[in-house]
């Protein structure tokens, strides 16, 4: 069949032919030809502007000074700052939950449903472990962050130990 059909192979289903099923979204108009030139000619030329503009970026980016290492240090560590303070935002959220888990096994056990009791008991320690990777990462960070710190002023000091020799 041409690709424009429509047909199905399902038990009851209808095997129309047309390019219009017979649903509630035939009922909608068509774009007409001129609709439909139109958008293609709007298309390429935003292309067109998307390709100039990408063009300008680039030449824009090659004229642009590079930043030292101490600007990149800090928009480095501006980053890290902020995947850190996303990281302390998790850890308290899954916190919040941990005490809605902790209350809700006191009202299971009080009611004497063991078996959710520790269903929620377990999902209690998992929320913990999480809070725990939760905590390495964000050392992680601050590993990283001090590194890069260190390096950068390694890479200062290196012109005045020359001088000295």
């Amino acid at each position: 069949t041409p690709p424009h059909t429509a047909t199905s192979t399902r038990p009851g289903a209808s095997t129309s032919t047309s390019a219009h099923s017979s649903n509630s979204f035939s009922s909608f108009p068509t774009a007409s030809a001129s609709d439909r030139s139109h958008r293609s000619t709007t298309t390429r030329r935003r292309r067109r502007a998307d390709q100039s503009g990408a063009a300008m970026e680039a030449v824009k980016s090659l004229l642009k000074p590079k930043p030292t290492p101490q600007q990149q240090l800090r928009e480095w560590q501006r980053r890290l700052r902020n995947k850190g303070r996303n990281i302390e935002r998790q850890i308290r959220d899954v916190q919040k939950e941990e005490k809605k888990v902790e209350k809700a096994i006191r009202d299971a056990a009080k009611r004497g449903d063991m078996g959710s009791a520790e269903a929620l008991a377990k999902e209690l320690v998992q929320s913990r472990k999480a809070v725990n990777r939760l905590y390495e990462n964000k050392a992680q960070l601050n590993s990283i962050s001090m590194h890069l710190g260190e390096i950068v002023g390694n890479g200062r000091s290196l012109p005045h130990i020359a001088d000295l020799n």
